[in-house]
C-alpha cells in the first residue's frame, strides 16, 4: 500500500514538474515574441527621417482614421548628444523609449520601455511557475506582456518623437525660467513604417513647482530644498514626457486618451 502511495505521488510531482516546464517554455516563447515586436517598433523609429514641418502634429494628423488608445504607442528615439547639454539631462531624457497605455496596471494609465531591454530566462520562469498554484499562474502569464500588459502586434500606429531643441529650466531664487522643448513628429503605420502624417509639437513648462526641504533643524532642511530645487523643477519638466508622447494625437485614441493626456479631444 505504502509504495503504490509512493509511486502514485512520484508519478504525480512528475507530471507536475512537465507542467511546470511546459507553461514555463510557452511563457518564455510569449515573451520573446513580445521584446522582438518592440525591437522591430523601436527599429522603425528609428530608421524615419523627418523634417522640419510648419504645420503642428495636431493639424497634419487630424484625418487619420480613429483606432482604440490600445492600438497606439509612441517612440522617443535616440538624441544628438549635443542636444542633451549634461549627464542629468541625458538620464531624464532617456532614449529609445516605447510608451502607451497600460493595460496591466491599476495605478497608472502608461507603461513605458527603454530599448533594448532583455527578457527572462527558462530557468526564472520555471521558478516562478514552481513557486505558486495554477490558479494564480494567469498573472505569471500576463508578466510575459510587460510593458504594456498586453500582445502590440495589433498596434496600428506608432507616434515618432524625434528631439529638435531643448532649453532646459532654470532656477533663481524662488522662481524658475520654464524648459522648452521641440520636436519633428511624426504618426507611421506600425506594420510598415510608412509616415502617414509629420508636423512639428512642443512642450512648454507652465505652473507652479512645489518642492520641499527636511533636516534636523530648520537651517538645514533649507539648505536641503536649495539643493534639490533645480532637481525637482527638471523632475516636473522631464515627467511631462510621458502625457505629452500621443497628446497631440490622443483624438485618434478617444475622448479618454485625451483625458488622460490633459490634451484636446477633436470629435471625429
Amino acid at each position: 500500500m505504502f509504495k503504490k502511495i509512493a509511486l502514485g505521488l512520484m508519478v504525480f510531482f512528475l507530471l507536475y514538474a512537465a507542467l511546470v516546464v511546459g507553461m514555463a517554455l510557452r511563457t518564455k516563447g510569449q515573451q520573446d515574441a513580445h521584446l522582438t515586436e518592440l525591437k522591430r517598433l523601436g527599429a522603425l523609429g528609428d530608421a524615419v527621417k523627418l523634417e522640419e514641418k510648419e504645420a503642428t502634429l495636431v493639424e497634419a494628423c487630424a484625418k487619420l482614421p480613429r483606432v482604440d488608445a490600445k492600438e497606439m504607442l509612441a517612440y522617443f528615439p535616440k538624441t544628438d548628444d549635443g542636444l542633451l547639454p549634461d549627464d542629468d539631462a541625458k538620464k531624464r531624457y532617456g532614449t529609445r523609449t516605447l510608451l502607451g497605455v497600460d493595460s496591466g496596471s491599476h495605478s497608472s494609465a502608461f507603461a513605458d520601455v527603454q530599448l533594448p531591454t532583455e527578457g527572462w530566462d527558462v530557468g526564472r520562469w520555471i521558478f516562478e511557475f514552481s513557486s505558486d498554484f495554477p490558479m494564480y499562474w494567469d498573472l505569471y502569464i500576463s508578466w510575459a506582456y510587460r510593458p504594456f500588459g498586453r500582445d502590440i502586434t495589433n498596434v496600428k500606429y506608432l507616434v515618432v518623437h524625434q528631439l529638435a531643441s531643448l532649453d532646459l529650466p532654470s532656477v533663481t531664487g524662488e522662481t524658475y525660467i520654464p524648459g522648452h522643448m521641440t520636436f519633428r513628429s511624426a504618426v507611421l503605420d506600425a506594420k510598415s513604417g510608412k509616415v502617414l502624417c509629420e508636423g512639428n509639437a512642443s512642450i512648454d513648462q507652465k505652473g507652479t513647482v512645489n518642492v520641499a526641504g527636511s533636516g534636523r533643524t530648520q537651517a538645514d532642511a533649507k539648505r536641503d530644498l536649495e539643493a534639490n530645487k533645480e532637481g525637482d523643477v527638471r523632475l516636473m519638466f522631464f515627467g511631462e514626457l510621458t502625457h505629452f508622447a500621443l497628446r497631440d494625437v490622443c483624438s485618434l485614441g478617444g475622448e479618454w486618451l485625451c483625458k488622460e493626456t490633459f490634451g484636446t479631444y477633436a470629435p471625429p
